[in-house]
Order: structure tokens, then sequence, then C-alpha cells
């Protein structure tokens, strides 16, 4: 609370004027609060908490208000202003819908290689390190071989940390896989799927290890082809052959699980009867998701045959 007798206070400045996006912020004896509910992402109107309930610390020493987070890290610092209150501008950041974002080819290849870093993207199309991959822009080991082959080096047992490019790599492919899950809300069965796909998109990606290649081409001899990518977990329309009438759908929707290694066709699952389906001709959209709790798709769609 500021007393208007108090020196250099002049509350009729700010009357009229304040910006939407200018908090105010004290020691937590209060509510941190702004006037505009359109800045707020969430926002339940039943629950009234304070910053220091959720765990943060909030300390006044000399003109400055430091905030700390649960884990001891300095998140902001404000200076005390002519009105002796601590104010900070604060513009919300807007959130990219990947669903939305797919009509841009940077961010649809972005998601059909596994969430890969725009970063490693740029340089795998600038160094043409694949063949199928339009010029991404946007506004981050393989095994030793020896003269007759491949080296077998054991390491002690219960020691992972004596094989840390493998743990490495382990986790790469499982951060990734988390990411397919994740990102068209794919249920966690189908694990072992998005793991497959992730390896089959890591052998298809530049790293560190290998310069100017892919590791397929280092294995193989050749470029690879990344033109058949689609989204993991989005929708495709499978060309019916078999069982139809005049009327009937000439294409079923299922979800995309990735490629069937062995095979030009592409590897589907039927949540109607909860079978995998291998389909050559094949309609994406992808950027749908499948509704798994109703067994729909999230939006109308019409069949594409």
């Amino acid at each position: 609370m500021v007393l208007l007798n108090e020196e250099k206070v002049y509350p009729n400045q700010l009357m009229g004027s304040e910006d939407e996006n200018m908090w105010y912020l004290e020691n937590g004896a209060s509510n941190h609060m702004t006037g505009s509910k359109a800045l707020f992402a969430e926002l339940d109107e039943k629950v009234t908490s304070q910053m220091t309930e959720e765990g943060y610390d909030i300390g006044m020493k000399r003109e400055f208000l430091r905030m700390y987070d649960e884990a001891g890290h300095l998140i902001m610092k404000v200076q005390r202003s002519r009105n002796r209150l601590y104010k900070i501008k604060l513009t919300p950041g807007k959130p990219t819908c990947l669903a939305v974002s797919m009509v841009d080819d940077s961010w649809l290849w972005h998601a059909r290689m596994g969430h890969t870093s725009f970063r490693m993207l740029e340089e795998m199309t600038r160094k043409q390190t694949v063949s199928g991959m339009p010029l991404v822009s946007h506004p981050a080991q393989v095994e030793k071989e020896s003269d007759s082959g491949i080296r077998c080096q054991l390491m002690t047992p219960h020691t992972p940390q004596q094989n840390g490019v493998v743990e490495r790599r382990n986790r790469t492919i499982l951060e990734m896989t988390r990411s397919l899950l994740k990102a068209m809300t794919v249920p966690d069965q189908f694990w072992g799927e998005a793991v497959s796909h992730s390896v089959y998109l890591l052998n298809r990606t530049g790293t560190k290890a290998l310069k100017d290649v892919t590791p397929y081409e280092a294995w193989k001899g050749s470029k690879p082809s990344v033109a058949h990518l689609n989204v993991f977990g989005c929708v495709g329309f499978v060309k019916k052959l078999r069982g139809l009438s005049k009327l009937s759908d000439r294409s079923e929707a299922m979800v995309y699980l990735g490629v069937e290694e062995g095979t030009k066709g592409y590897q589907l699952y039927n949540p109607r009867n909860h079978r995998i389906v291998i389909a050559r001709d094949v309609v994406f959209e992808e950027s749908r998701t499948w509704s798994w709790t109703e067994d729909t798709i999230n939006e109308p769609l019409t069949t594409p045959y």
C-alpha cells in the first residue's frame, strides 16, 4: 500500500495511460496481478494464490525487488520506480500451434523428421545430405570400424558411464520417441512403433560424428530419400480394395505409424478393429490427429477417394 500523502507519489499520472502489459510486484503480502485477462493462457477465477505459496521467493533490497523460482534461480529483477512501485512490462509470448504451422514447409518437415532441430534441417538441405527435402529455413555415434570390420569394445559390468556414446544415443532416441507420441497425442501403447520410427529418422538425419553425410549414406554409400515421410500419428485415408459396393466409401481413415521396412508401403493402425495395415495407396492429412477417446478424427473429414 502507498499512502497518498507520501512524497514523490503521483497517482494521477497513471490514470488512463497504463499499459495492459504492466505488472506490479511487491514482497508477497498480496497477489501479483494484471488488469488484462487476455494475458493468461489459462485462468481459474475460483483460485487465488500468491507466488510465495507456489515456492517462489521474493526479496527487496535497496532499490530492487528480486524474484527466485523453486530452485533458487533468479527469474526477475525489478528496480523501484519514482512512484515507489515495482513495475515490470511483460509482453506475453504467442505459442505456435503445430497443427496451424504445418502450412509452412519448414514446420512440416520439422514434424516429419521427428522434431529435429531447424539448425540441423537447414544444414542437411544446404549440404544436400538427403534427397526429397526442400530447402528448410527458420527465424541443435556411429560405431568405430577397423580394417577388418566393426571393432567390439567391452565394458565393465554395471558401469554405464563407460559406454557414454551409446547411452547418449539411447537418450536421443527416447527423446524423439516422446516428441512423436506427445505431438500428435498418440497413446503410449504405440511406443514400440515410435521407437522404430525414431531410429529410422535418426539414420537419415545428420550427426556431429559424421561430416556432411548421414548414417544411412555412411553405411550404404548412397543418399537417403525422405520424400515419402509423413508426420507420425497423423490421419491417413487408406484405399479400400475389397468388399466395395457402388455407394460405399472408397477409403478408410487410419493412423500413420511410419514406414514398413523391406517394403514400399506405409504402416497404419486401424483403431476400429485394432489391426496393423500395410498399404501403399494412402492420402494423408498431416495436420489432423485421431481422437482416441471417441474413435473418431478430431475434425470431420470427407473421404479423398
